[in-house]
């Protein structure tokens, strides 16, 4: 029992992980786009 608990914290901690990766990587690219409709601004 102990092997299962260790194994479900351990993917907890992996899903958490993924999940703040995946956040981290949609503001990057949202300042993307507002960093890309900027500067299409300025070129006008």
């Amino acid at each position: 029992m102990e092997v299962a608990t260790n194994v479900k914290e351990n993917c907890g901690d992996i899903y958490d992980d993924a999940k703040q990766i995946n956040e981290d990587r949609a503001v990057k690219e949202e300042e993307s786009v507002i960093s890309d409709a900027a500067n299409a601004n300025d070129a006008e």
